[in-house]
Parts: structure tokens; sequence; C-alpha cells
């Protein structure tokens, strides 16, 4: 599994990820594989875990037919969305997302949909933020390493994720230096 990471305030949100996909044996497939997705103005994504299972909904997302309705969704669409489909996925079928965007108040949000949990959605209050991630599952520090990158380097939220996204890659043989993002801003 890769690493994906958010990060949401008051003003802004941002995912990031690693771009190396594995496959069940950790053999490298890919190095450069963004894992990240601007959906539309006002909605972001980076998804973890089985490749082709994530990319299919990321397509079913993406899908040029409904680009119309798709601007028109907020990141509380999409959780649904994507909370709908992983919650008929067999439970050996293991996919995160982690969507961020300005919500359906105005205001920006952070979701964690992955399959068997149900999601919930964190509207940060001023002043303050929310963060999660997605990690490999030999990573034992998760959040911590994240926590304490963010305390090191904030307000330089690129920063603690590519330091993040580097210390993690030095762990797993299925995470790797090169990271992708998307950044939304309040009222985009």
């Amino acid at each position: 599994m890769s690493v994906v990471l958010a990060y949401a305030d008051e003003h802004m949100a941002v995912v990031a990820s690693d771009g190396r996909v594995v496959d069940n044996e950790n053999n490298i497939v890919q190095e450069d594989f963004n894992k990240t997705v601007k959906v539309n103005k006002k909605t972001i994504l980076g998804f973890a875990g089985e490749a082709s299972p994530c990319q299919y909904i990321v397509n079913l997302i993406q899908n040029s037919e409904h680009k119309e309705y798709v601007e028109r969704l907020f990141p509380e669409d999409i959780v649904l969305f994507i909370e709908r489909l992983l919650s008929d996925a067999p439970e050996y079928i293991k996919c995160c997302f982690i969507v961020c965007g300005t919500g359906k108040n105005g205001r920006i949000c952070i979701s964690r949909v992955e399959t068997g949990q149900c999601a919930t959605i964190h509207y940060p209050e001023p002043g303050m933020s929310h963060y999660d991630g997605a990690y490999p599952s030999e990573e034992t520090a998760k959040l911590d390493i994240y926590h304490q990158n963010l305390e090191k380097h904030l307000p330089d939220i690129m920063c603690a994720l590519e330091e993040t996204i580097r210390a993690i890659s030095n762990r797993s043989p299925s995470v790797n230096e090169n990271m992708f993002y998307q950044i939304v801003h309040v009222g985009h």
C-alpha cells in the first residue's frame, strides 16, 4: 500500500501521495503513478490500496460523459459515492480514499473513506486543522511521523508532506519519494 496524506484548515486543503505502485509481493510496477486527483474546482482526493479497484472508482468519478454533473459535486457527494461503492466490495479488497475540498456549507472539509469503514466528514474550526493519512501496513509510526513534521514545519505544509513521504519511503518498500499533490482553497 502507498502513502496518502491530507491536511485541511479553514483556508485550504491539500492531499499528497508518493508515486510507487507495487504488486502483491511488493515488486515495483510503476514509480511515477499519480494517486491524487482534482475532481473539480472544489474537490480533491488521494487514494491508496489495491490499484485496480481504486483506479476503477476514480475512472467512474472522472467519466467525461458526466463532466457537467461532476463539476457540480461537493466533497460530501464524492464521499457518499465512494462509500456506496466500497460497501459492496469484498473484504479482501483494500481501498482508502481521502477526500477534501470546499463543502456544501462553504467550509473546507476532509474525510477518509475505506473498505469496511463508515466515513466521517470533518470541518476544521477557525484556527484549527485536521490531518489524516493512509499508510503501508508495515509502517508502525503512522500519524506520529506526519504529526511531528507538521509541528516542525507549520505553516509550510508542503515541507511537512515531503518530509513525511521521504521518511516513510526509507522504511517501506511500497513507497517512494516521488510526491504528487493537489490543493484547493476555500471558495473555489
